[in-house]
């Protein structure tokens, strides 16, 4: 599971300085992927409250988001199972990216 590493879960790293000191490299990796995708789902959110006015355009791509989600959450909650939603998220994390980028008056369109 990506949230253990042998027999040690991933907050063990935080408790345990030894652990730490064992394995720095697998800390700072799983931390910068955690992160990044937690920036990338922020985003997407985003991006979906920007395209709230065009929801018409989108639609399917919602639809598709809610779908994989809903579906994967009831019966079978897998990482490998998110895979095919991550084209999506990214997709809503751009417009999310591009909603800031209108606000901040850095570009027009």
């Amino acid at each position: 599971s990506f949230f253990t590493i042998g027999d040690f879960k991933f907050s063990a790293f935080l408790k345990d300085r030894e652990l730490l000191k064992k394995h720095p490299f697998v800390f700072i990796w799983k931390t910068l992927i955690l992160s990044i995708s937690f920036i990338t789902f922020c985003l997407a959110i985003l991006g979906i409250i920007y395209t709230r006015h065009n929801w018409r355009k989108v639609l399917p791509l919602l639809l598709i988001l809610s779908y994989f989600t809903i579906f994967h959450m009831i019966v079978l909650a897998i990482n490998r199972f998110s895979i095919p939603v991550i084209p999506y998220e990214i997709i809503f994390a751009v417009l999310g990216i591009q909603g800031l980028l209108k606000k901040a008056g850095i570009i027009d369109r």
